[in-house]
């Protein structure tokens, strides 16, 4: 079930080799959306498949690059799942192992939920075209990459573990985004080292300012929509009603020579009344 046969040559390769992917199952004795033996030992999740997966490697080393090869999951390697499986040790051993850094997941399932209709296919690159108008919102959109998707997961080791590998902060996913737009849209807050680290990279390597004007352009929509609801909140206030005899007041009138509407007050609010002096 293996594939070990590699067309790294020839005319037509050598002319646009970013069109061609190295594989090692192969695709017609994968699962039904493309996963392999390699990945369905990481979505277990159990000491014994990540013994099995480990097993693996030893024997077919170029699996720890197979990808999911459907629409739904396209992209999606064994380091995206290691890191949504919150397991920094597993990280580690990939990381050890040569697995693929830059390794973009963007198959449907993790599209934002409105560019899902926009999705559209290219003869000249392998990620999927889609709409730029969208509010981000999706239960998994986490960027692609897996950088992003240790900073989205709040997977602090595993996030310092790739950058320490060589994994661009840079990286623009379909939407243009990078690790630090996807920090503000997903409201996360990370330690000041890291944040440095990011900001050290961006500047060192002439990051556009434009994307970090973006970032914060993202941040202060966020701000101001809080803000906005919190104004609507403090405008409309808090209406209570409670209930009181009115013979309370009447019993009031009979000793005061208040109006109505203090002594109403004054009962409403447990305030005694003013007697009339004898």
């Amino acid at each position: 079930m293996v594939e070990n046969r590699y067309a790294d040559s020839g005319p037509e390769f050598s002319h646009d080799p970013h069109l061609y992917r190295h594989l090692c199952w192969r695709i017609r004795d994968r699962g039904a959306v493309g996963e392999t033996l390699m990945h369905l030992c990481l979505l277990n999740a159990t000491s014994l498949h990540a013994d099995l997966a480990k097993r693996l490697l030893r024997f077919y080393p170029r699996m720890i690059n197979d990808i999911y090869m459907s629409d739904e999951y396209y992209g999606e390697n064994v380091l995206h799942i290691a890191i949504v499986n919150e397991d920094p040790s597993m990280v580690r051993f990939l990381l050890d192992a040569n697995v693929n850094i830059h390794e973009r997941c963007f198959g449907n399932f993790m599209c934002p939920e409105d560019q899902k209709f926009s999705r559209s296919d290219s003869l000249d690159h392998e990620w999927v075209n889609v709409c730029q108008e969208t509010n981000y919102e999706g239960y998994v959109y986490w960027g692609e990459y897996p950088l992003t998707f240790s900073a989205c997961l709040g997977q602090e080791e595993s996030f310092r573990l790739i950058l320490a590998r060589g994994a661009d902060p840079d990286a623009q996913d379909s939407n243009g985004n990078t690790v630090l737009h996807l920090l503000v849209i997903k409201e996360k807050s990370v330690p000041d080292s890291v944040l440095e680290e990011i900001a050290v990279d961006t500047f060192v390597n002439g990051l556009k300012e434009r994307e970090v004007q973006k970032a914060l352009r993202l941040a202060r929509s966020k701000v101001l929509d809080e803000a906005f609801a919190i104004a609507l909140e403090l405008e409309r206030a808090s209406q209570t009603s409670r209930s009181h005899r009115v013979r309370t007041i009447e019993e009031s009138d009979e000793h005061n020579d208040e109006p109505l509407e203090e002594m109403s007050r004054r009962v409403v609010h447990n305030e005694m009344p003013k007697r009339r002096k004898p």
